[in-house]
């Protein structure tokens, strides 16, 4: 694909690996090529916690 591509691959794997909250498993997935970056991504918004979305409303 080039170095374009290489580039976002090594990009991709060094920002999951630096990242603490990482899980291992997201870790591995930053490893697959292609798709890993969307892998890890999707098992790391995994941890984040689910808040009640209220609506605010302001006074008119």
């Amino acid at each position: 694909m080039g170095p374009t591509h290489g580039c976002a691959y090594l990009f991709v794997v060094i920002a999951t690996l630096r990242l603490k909250q990482a899980p291992t498993a997201a870790k591995m997935l930053a490893l697959i090529p292609g798709v890993g970056g969307l892998l890890a991504l999707r098992q790391l918004d995994r941890l984040r916690p689910t808040h009640a979305h209220t609506e605010e409303v302001l006074p008119s």
